[in-house]
């Protein structure tokens, strides 16, 4: 007998247009707006004919800062500001010192971060991360290039940290880490954990809009065509919002420009 296989209705949707480079060395990065299970693109450009590349983006499952000399833990991802585009609002880091740490778990390894700051640090410092190089080490060592970097202070300008993804990363859970003590407990989740510490202290205005997990294969991205509006096509993404948290769009030409327009769609259950 034959199986009959019917698509969800449509039960929510979201337009925006995404701004993007038409550099094919640049690329913008975007979080989800939480919820939506898909993706519906528009590249349009006056001529037609070339290509824009995507990338789905790994998820940023935890990420908490821990502040030494209080020794507590704050959970970065509360109220899901930093990783959910629908939320305009900021995380402060209030002070971040050269004792404290930013600890992040992703859902897969990555190639770095893309940071959307808000305020932006002025003081002279240079950003480090480690990875879990073992189920119970957070001291794999990277190489990063710091593109939030401004005559040598980290996190003075919107961009991306990138290293060159370990092969060597394991799954790991916080509580066999060696994580600090503090309050609240320190945190427990399984995955692939980064941590990110500073070498002098920030200045204590900086606060973060947006992060974004970089995949750590720049070859692994979806080939899209850009055409005229007459000529239109649409490209529909599936999400599994369990594995990813965003997208990262750069176009394949450098001598003509294009809009972008990007339909969030959230489809209902099947009666």
């Amino acid at each position: 007998m034959a199986l009959e296989v019917q698509d969800r209705g449509l039960s929510r949707g979201y337009f925006e247009a995404l701004t993007t480079p038409i550099s094919s060395a640049a690329i913008n990065y975007f979080n989800f707006r939480r919820g939506f299970s898909e993706y519906l693109f528009q590249p349009v450009n006056a001529t037609g004919g070339f290509f824009i590349h995507v990338w789905l983006t790994p998820r940023i499952t935890g990420m908490w800062k821990y502040t030494a000399a209080t020794t507590t833990y704050t959970d970065m991802l509360e109220g899901g500001t930093l990783v959910d585009r629908s939320i305009a609002t900021t995380v402060a880091l209030n002070s971040f010192d050269a004792d404290d740490a930013i600890y992040i778990v992703t859902s897969d390894v990555v190639g770095g971060f893309f940071i959307d700051l808000t305020n932006a640090n002025a003081n002279a410092s240079v950003v480090t991360f480690t990875y879990s190089d073992s189920a119970t080490t957070l001291t794999g060592a990277l190489t990063e290039t710091d593109g939030t970097d401004s005559g040598g202070a980290t996190l003075a300008v919107d961009g991306r940290i990138t290293w060159t993804a370990p092969t060597d990363q394991v799954q790991a859970r916080g509580n066999d880490l060696g994580l600090p003590a503090g309050t609240p407990q320190k945190p427990t989740l399984p995955g692939y954990w980064y941590k990110m510490t500073v070498s002098l202290d920030l200045d204590s205005a900086v606060s973060l809009a947006q992060v974004v997990a970089i995949p750590k294969d720049a070859a692994a991205y979806t080939r899209l065509r850009a055409n005229t509006v007459a000529n239109m096509v649409e490209y529909s993404v599936p999400v599994n919002q369990q594995a990813c948290g965003g997208i990262g769009i750069r176009g394949s030409e450098t001598t003509d420009t294009y809009a972008l327009n990007a339909n969030y769609l959230k489809r209902g259950t099947t009666p």
